[in-house]
């Protein structure tokens, strides 16, 4: 993997710079309840979607992985997955930020919020699985296994079995289901800013899983 280019860089600090300045002026998104922070919008949702994203590419690495037998995807992997978590980590804290607001507690069991973790232990056992075996392509072979069943789970944990389960997060049947205030009652300014904070984010998921791979190879080769 060639490491990215130093305009891609600015780039990417450039664009999500603008997001946190029009972030702030833009008038408030009109989303009922959350007021003020509404404008968390363009942060929350934004990372889960790079967290997807770079889980995605994880995915894709351990798979080519289980074809070739090459350890370099072994390391693409891990790294993807490991700027996944962190993406995971920061959904999960800026969504207790609305939590707080809407419902008066930063965590409320909600199902959610408790399947989202969940997916993120899930994760975390990927990497404590490659801690605990010492052979090379051992681990890197039942980590690529692991990570395809991962990978299956995070569409029901994330998109279906939340759609299903009673709940107060937007989307969950008491909510209105699919009818998520937080795309269906925006306008097209807001929309379009959201959409482009979606890709400043996955843009910065691919730049840190660059700079976390090269990393991981240098570290390789020193050892």
């Amino acid at each position: 993997m060639q490491p990215v280019s130093s305009r891609y860089t600015w780039f990417v600090g450039i664009w999500l710079s603008l997001i946190v300045v029009f972030g702030m002026l833009l008038p408030i998104p009109n989303i009922p309840i959350l007021k003020e922070t509404a404008r968390n919008i363009y942060f929350h949702v934004p990372q889960s979607f790079a967290m997807i994203f770079v889980l995605t590419l994880s995915f894709w690495n351990s798979f080519q992985y289980l074809r070739k037998r090459d350890l370099s995807f072994d390391r693409k992997a891990e790294s993807a997955a490991s700027v996944g978590m962190l993406f995971g980590f920061t959904t999960i804290v800026t969504g207790a930020v609305w939590a707080d607001f809407t419902w008066g507690v930063f965590w409320n069991w909600d199902p959610k919020q408790t399947l989202f973790l969940g997916l993120l232990f899930i994760y975390t056992a990927y990497f404590i699985l490659r801690m605990s075996v010492d052979d090379p392509s051992k681990k890197a072979t039942l980590s690529a296994a692991y990570n395809l069943f991962s990978f299956v789970l995070m569409p029901f944990l994330v998109f279906v079995l939340p759609r299903m389960l009673p709940g107060l997060h937007p989307g969950s049947p008491e909510e209105g289901g699919a009818n998520n205030p937080v795309f269906t009652g925006i306008n097209l300014m807001i929309r379009i800013m959201l959409y482009s904070s979606v890709l400043g984010f996955c843009m910065l998921g691919y730049w840190l899983y660059n700079i976390r791979y090269r990393l991981t190879t240098l570290i390789n080769k020193m050892d």
